[in-house]
């Protein structure tokens, strides 16, 4: 159906927009935080052998980037709350783009995957602002998960009218399926990077490397972010990149090197390519 496979940026974004009077705009922007977190990064691979909370300053933008972004390995959801809380302390809430479309995929798997917490996690952050408790609302209903609809559910009935309004639209979304939903821009692309971060299921990276067919067709400036050519760069830049700090990537984009169009394995021996080199240098 047309509606199932809109925009997975409109889908997300729609709700905020609205908001113009809000102090932030949904969530994670591993991008904005790459260049503060680049100086540091190497200190935090590197230590081994304690725990995901003793391992990972989050207070600090590159701790919290890690934990992110090494989620899917540590899994630490005892920290889910404090994580959720420095993300709106450090502003990661405050682009309205692609950052918050990798919040969607992140913060909705990483609530999928954990029904019996979600209750616990939403009453914790009670004291969030009503726009901060909007953007948790957004990912809680995008993961579509059973439990986080009865959780949305029971915040809806003791919730002033407003926002109790914001919550029925919310639900009543259709279900999106990004893995079943062509990327016609970045802020899809953002979507599965998200998800896979959360949960480290393999299939959002075969998705990321399926656009990378669009390298070998011509730019189109007027089409901007869902030009297939701009989808397929940011596909190759972000895999070239964490194929170097993430063994399952790079495992992932060898493996497909056998089993995807010839455009697409071009592409692909670059990326594993490169992070073999850097590998050797670190």
């Amino acid at each position: 159906m047309a509606k199932d496979r809109k925009s997975v940026k409109r889908y997300f974004l729609q709700k905020i927009q609205n908001l113009v009077h809000d102090q932030s705009a949904l969530l994670f922007g591993k991008k904005r935080l790459f260049v503060v977190c680049l100086s540091l990064v190497l200190f935090f691979l590197c230590v081994c052998g304690r725990s995901a909370a003793e391992t990972y300053d989050l207070s600090t933008p590159a701790g919290l980037t890690e934990w992110v972004t090494h989620y899917y390995e540590h899994k630490d959801t005892a920290s889910v709350v404090t994580a959720i809380r420095e993300m709106f302390r450090q502003g990661a809430f405050d682009e309205q783009d692609a950052q918050a479309a990798f919040a969607a995929g992140f913060l909705s798997m990483v609530f999928a995957r954990n029904p019996d917490k979600i209750d616990a996690w939403f009453e914790e952050l009670e004291d969030l602002t009503l726009a901060q408790k909007r953007y948790l609302w957004i990912a809680l209903n995008f993961s579509k998960s059973p439990a986080g609809q009865q959780t949305l559910e029971k915040i809806r009935e003791k919730s002033e009218p407003g926002p109790a309004q914001f919550i029925g639209e919310l639900l009543a979304q259709a279900y999106l399926d990004i893995l079943e939903t062509p990327i016609d821009n970045t802020g899809a692309l953002e979507v599965c990077w998200g998800s896979f971060f959360a949960g480290g299921d393999e299939r959002y990276i075969v998705k990321i490397i399926g656009t990378l067919s669009g390298l070998s067709q011509p730019y189109n400036g007027e089409l901007g972010i869902q030009d297939p050519r701009a989808i397929a760069e940011s596909a190759r830049v972000n895999l070239m990149y964490d194929a170097v700090r993430h063994p399952r990537i790079l495992e992932i984009c060898k493996r497909e090197m056998e089993l995807q169009p010839q455009e697409v394995r071009e592409a692909l021996a670059e990326i594993v390519a490169k992070a073999g080199q850097e590998n050797k240098v670190e």
